[in-house]
C-alpha cells in the first residue's frame, strides 16, 4: 500500500469496517496491477526468447560464407615450344633455322614473346646466343644497358649496329625487309667473329 494513502487514512475518520472493507480492495489492486505487470515482462522475454532462437536456426542453416576475390589468370607472356616448326607456326612467319651454324653438341630452346618475337637461344659450351625476330623496326633485343661502344658495321648491304665494350660486341640490330632481327651475346665475343656470324645468317635469310 503507497505511503500517500496511509497519511489520508491517517486523517479520515472510519468505521473499523469501512477501513477494511476499503483496504481489502486497495491491496486487491495493487495486487492485480503487480500480477498484471508481471505478464508483461514474462511476454516481452518469451518474444525475446524466440526472436534469439530463430537468428540461432537461421544461421545454422545458412553459414556465412566468406567472401572471395575472384582469381584471375593473366595470359602467359612467354610460350615455349618443342621445335623450329612450331615456334614458326606460331609467329606466322619464317625463322632462321640457325643451328646448322653451330656444332651438333649445341642445344637450342624456342619462344615465342606475345606472339610477336620468335627467339632461339644457342647454348654451345660456355657460350650462349639470343637470337630474335619480328615484324617492324623496333629494338627488341631486351637489352638496355648502355655500353662503351656503339658502332655500325656493313656487310653484304646490310648495316649492323653493334654495342659493346672495348673490342667485344654484346648485342647486334638489323633490319631487312619488313622484319627486324637481334643477337645477344654472353659472354661477349669479338668483333670479327661477330660480323661472320651475321653474314651467315644472312645467307639464311634468302
Amino acid at each position: 500500500m503507497s505511503e500517500k494513502y496511509k497519511e489520508v487514512m491517517d486523517h479520515v475518520r472510519l468505521s473499523d469496517a469501512a477501513r477494511l472493507r476499503i483496504l481489502d480492495k486497495v491491496n486487491a489492486s495493487e495486487s492485480k496491477n503487480r500480477s498484471f505487470q508481471w505478464r508483461q515482462w514474462g511476454a516481452l522475454a518469451a518474444c525475446l526468447v524466440v526472436a534469439i532462437a530463430g537468428i540461432l536456426v537461421w544461421r545454422t542453416q545458412n553459414p556465412a560464407t566468406p567472401k572471395q576475390n575472384p582469381v584471375v589468370t593473366a595470359p602467359s607472356s612467354i610460350e615455349e615450344h618443342p621445335t623450329l616448326e612450331s615456334l614458326q607456326a606460331a609467329m606466322g612467319f619464317s625463322v632462321e633455322d640457325i643451328r646448322t651454324l653451330f656444332p651438333e653438341t649445341a642445344t637450342f630452346q624456342y619462344k615465342n614473346y606475345f606472339y610477336e618475337i620468335g627467339e632461339v637461344t644457342v647454348q654451345d659450351g660456355n657460350q650462349e646466343i639470343v637470337f630474335r625476330k619480328a615484324a617492324g623496326s623496333d629494338d627488341i633485343s631486351g637489352d638496355y644497358n648502355v655500353y662503351a661502344v656503339t658502332e655500325k658495321v656493313e656487310a653484304d648491304g646490310t648495316t649492323f649496329t653493334m654495342k659493346g665494350n672495348g673490342d667485344t660486341v654484346t648485342v647486334v640490330l638489323w633490319q631487312k625487309g619488313d622484319h627486324t632481327y637481334a643477337l645477344s651475346l654472353t659472354p661477349a665475343m669479338a668483333e670479327e667473329d661477330v660480323t661472320a656470324l651475321c653474314t651467315q645468317i644472312l645467307g639464311l635469310e634468302d
